[in-house]
């Protein structure tokens, strides 16, 4: 369901905020074979939006009442 949003994000620059959107943007396999390397830059971004989603789950499921 992601996918559409980058192929969206790849063809207009209008539309281009939806690259950070979608983990597709990270990590664009056309840009990694060309420079050989990924972009630290997206690859920081998406390691940060990682670690915000794993500190929301683990403080929402510290908030169940199930015990």
């Amino acid at each position: 369901m992601m996918y559409f949003p980058n192929l969206v994000a790849n063809i207009t620059k209008a539309a281009e905020f939806l690259k950070y959107i979608t983990p597709f943007g990270y990590a664009e396999g056309a840009d990694i074979i060309e420079a050989g390397r990924l972009d630290g830059k997206m690859a920081a971004i998406g390691l940060a939006f990682g670690a915000a989603g794993i500190a929301a789950a683990y403080l929402q499921y510290c908030r169940k009442d199930v015990q």
